[in-house]
């Protein structure tokens, strides 16, 4: 700001004549006092142009000020009148000329960061970090004049401590285990738990054990090794979680297909990945008409012979647990590899969040070739839940109520008509905002 006197006609004149100039500064590598010296350079340099005003450039281009700074230290002190000291009584205004107005400023006797602010846009706690800041980098600017002034840091001690705690989420896990290893230990300890159901078909967690066993077997006969990858095009079936896991106990990566993208996607798709097997519904086989490799029926998979031993293979937490595409809808499809690690630090979170069991029953909504797929169903096989696959025909139109956690995309109306099933403990939904229903006399959704 400058005391708007440059005037002569005017320097003995009772009134208030100050302007807010337009100052500019440039952060770059310059250390504190440089910055200091430049600024004050630059100040210089606007005094000059004090008779265009920040107000009149605000007007002259549309601009609007949201934050406003003024150092004001003993602006407001030792007035005189022909020698006899004035006393100055504050008018506070209670309307804010700025939504952020910094004033570095006496008060109440000390040197301080004063802030008026829209307390109907920022909270105090806000202002007060902001405050701290301020404050942070006077001190810092006090204490390393040299230092570079990108490396000065705004925040306090306080604020720092705060940053190291206010997310301390670290849970100790087995971070050895992979989603096969987990799979066999649920195998073995509830070997008669439905593991997998789809319509009037279900499987305890023994024979999905055994059947997936095959699956590995039979892509392990191949010659297949540790992270090859195995498509798998398939409708909404059992299969999404039966072929899965018998390509992961094979050592090898699966890539799921959605048989409802174009032809031209999924066979680009394949090639892109150096598919070595396709696992396949033989309804959809021709879809992938471009490779010509080792196929399997799922058709075929019960005849397959029992697996006694599976030839060792290394799974480790580092391996290759999955290859997913994008749909390729704004471009090429680009893929993304998960590991069995990542996938089992999802899971031990999932189960801690959702508070899953071995007696919970999870709904698999999603689209077998989209992420969600993975956390409706190893969170649950993981840990001896049951895995309800929704078919296409009711995917889309209503919520079952077989399940205690459904992972869904849901409109309002299902949302609403879901609360006539009292088993259901978990909703998890992305949808537009559920309106307010009246209030029930039946148990409400967790």
């Amino acid at each position: 700001i400058s005391n708007g006197r440059s005037n002569l006609r005017i320097q003995g004149t009772v009134g208030m004549f100050v302007n807010t100039l337009a100052l500019s500064a440039n952060i770059g590598t310059q250390s504190v006092m440089e910055f200091i010296k430049e600024t004050s350079e630059d100040f210089d340099t606007t005094l000059t142009h004090e008779n265009y005003p920040f107000a009149q450039i605000a007007s002259d281009f549309d601009l609007t000020a949201e934050i406003m700074f003024a150092y004001q230290l003993g602006v407001f002190s030792d007035y005189q009148c022909q020698g006899v000291p004035l006393e100055i009584e504050n008018l506070e205004l209670n309307v804010p000329k700025f939504s952020i107005a910094f004033y570095i400023r006496e008060y109440n006797g000390r040197d301080c960061v004063y802030i008026e602010y829209d307390d109907g846009r920022y909270s105090q706690s806000l202002m007060q970090s902001l405050a701290d800041a301020v404050s942070a980098a006077v001190a810092a600017f006090m204490r390393q004049p040299d230092a570079p002034l990108l490396s000065v840091s705004l925040l306090n001690d306080k604020q720092k401590a705060l940053l190291d705690r206010f997310n301390q989420t670290d849970v100790d896990y087995d971070a050895s285990q992979t989603i096969v290893s987990l799979f066999a230990e649920q195998a073995k300890r509830v070997p008669d738990n439905i593991a997998v159901v789809y319509k009037d078909i279900h499987y305890t967690y023994k024979e999905v054990d055994e059947i997936s066993d095959r699956i590995a077997g039979f892509i392990t006969s191949k010659g297949l090794k540790a992270e090859d990858v195995v498509s798998v095009l398939i409708p909404r079936c059992e299969w999404m979680a039966l072929a899965s896991l018998g390509v992961l106990k094979a050592g090898c990566a699966y890539q799921p297909l959605d048989p409802s993208y174009p032809k031209e996607r999924l066979n680009f798709m394949m090639q892109d990945a150096n598919a070595k097997l396709l696992i396949a519904d033989e309804a959809l086989r021709n879809i992938v008409d471009e490779y010509k490799g080792e196929v399997l029926l799922t058709k075929d998979i019960p005849s397959l012979p029992s697996s006694q031993e599976i030839p060792a293979t290394s799974v480790a937490p580092s391996s290759l647990f999955i290859l997913l595409y994008t749909s390729g809808s704004t471009g090429v499809p680009k893929g993304c590899q998960l590991t069995h690690g990542n996938l089992v630090a999802f899971c031990h979170w999932y189960q801690r969040y959702y508070d899953l069991t071995s007696e919970s029953r999870v709904a698999a909504y999603a689209s077998y070739g989209f992420d969600a797929c993975m956390m409706d169903m190893y969170p649950a096989l993981t840990c001896g839940a049951s895995v309800y696959i929704i078919g296409e025909d009711i995917r889309a139109t209503s919520l079952p109520r077989m399940s205690t956690t459904i992972r869904c995309a849901i409109s309002p109306l299902a949302a609403r008509n879901s609360r006539r099933s009292t088993r259901q403990r978990t909703i998890r939904c992305t949808t537009d905002m559920v309106p307010r229903s009246a209030p029930s006399s039946r148990p409400p959704i967790r």
